[in-house]
């Protein structure tokens, strides 16, 4: 994909923290509603969202999981996709390895594409 491009024609969202901190904490309710409009947007299919806020004690952050796994509705049909990005070295290996397996699929750098964790 050619992010510029994708990015300039509205194909690609970058959802920042902004959106997911709000009003300063992270409330998935709001959250949600973004992605849920967004994903009745034909234009945009593709999403990213950096997740580095949710390494800090940021209130809400406990319900980030939750979160992630309701999101899997709004992609399971294939027709948009989101990459949450995690930056793993702030994170608890415990708190990093819920997060992941509330994703569909996932990997980390240094690993090929076979090795992703698919339902």
């Amino acid at each position: 994909m050619d992010v510029i491009s994708a990015l300039r024609t509205g194909r690609l969202t970058v959802i920042d923290d902004a959106v997911t901190l709000a009003d300063g904490w992270f409330d998935p309710a709001p959250c949600c509603r973004v992605w849920r409009s967004q994903r009745e947007d034909t234009k945009a299919p593709s999403r990213s969202s950096t997740q580095t806020w949710a390494s800090s004690a940021c209130r809400g952050v406990e319900t980030l999981v939750g979160h992630e796994t309701a999101l899997n509705d709004l992609v399971i049909d294939g027709f948009a996709g989101v990459v949450c990005q995690y930056d793993a070295r702030p994170f608890d290996p415990a708190q990093l390895c819920a997060v992941r397996m509330a994703h569909p699929a996932s990997t980390q750098p240094g690993v090929d594409e076979s090795s992703l964790r698919t339902p």
